[in-house]
């Protein structure tokens, strides 16, 4: 229960801020997890790793640690391993989604599992930057999993938008010929 709280928490507080102190494993705790509605605090994992962080409903946009972000949210030193697997119907990632404009920092975040959608945009690190109005700046990410299924995905983005920075990223990840969007695999943006 104490694993999932933090969850629920910030469902209700979308500014708070959070450190992980140790690994985390979430096996027996995901029908508790609620993510932030549109999360604008910081979540720093402190070079901590996630474990068995499984969501799987093809039903639902905007899936993954934190489904949405909005301006001013920090997602940083945080690794979600081979055991985490997210699938959604629309925008799944680490962060599923971006809301409104501002901008948003990622720094050294990890994903190591297996990412996929039901339509569009899936990544390992953010689904979509929705309508291309946030500018997300991301920074020492990597993805080593494998993005399934959906047209217009990404290995780091499935669509960054035009004022986004993307810097010392880096991705070996496996994509399904469905989830490439031309040649551009690694981030779309406009």
């Amino acid at each position: 229960a104490a694993r999932a709280w933090w969850s629920v928490y910030a469902s209700q507080h979308t500014d708070a801020c959070a450190k992980l102190t140790a690994d985390i494993d979430m096996e027996g705790c995901m029908e508790r997890y609620t993510p932030p509605a549109i999360y604008v605090g910081t979540f720093d994992g402190q070079g901590h790793t996630i474990s068995n962080f499984v969501i799987n409903n093809p039903a639902v946009n905007n899936i993954g640690l934190i489904g949405a972000v909005g301006d001013g949210a920090v997602v940083k030193n945080v690794i979600l391993d081979e055991s985490c697997s997210l699938y959604a119907a629309n925008y799944a990632g680490v962060i599923g989604t971006t809301s409104g404009s501002g901008t948003i920092n990622v720094t050294n975040v990890g994903f190591e599992g297996e990412v996929g959608v039901a339509t569009r945009n899936a990544a390992g690190i953010v689904g979509v930057c929705a309508g291309g109005s946030m500018n997300m700046i991301i920074t020492n990410c990597w993805v080593t999993g494998v993005i399934t299924n959906g047209v217009e995905s990404g290995a780091i983005c499935g669509y960054s938008g035009s004022g986004s920075v993307v810097t010392n990223c880096w991705s070996t990840c496996q994509m399904s010929s469905s989830a490439i969007y031309s040649s551009d695999s690694f981030t779309r943006g406009s």
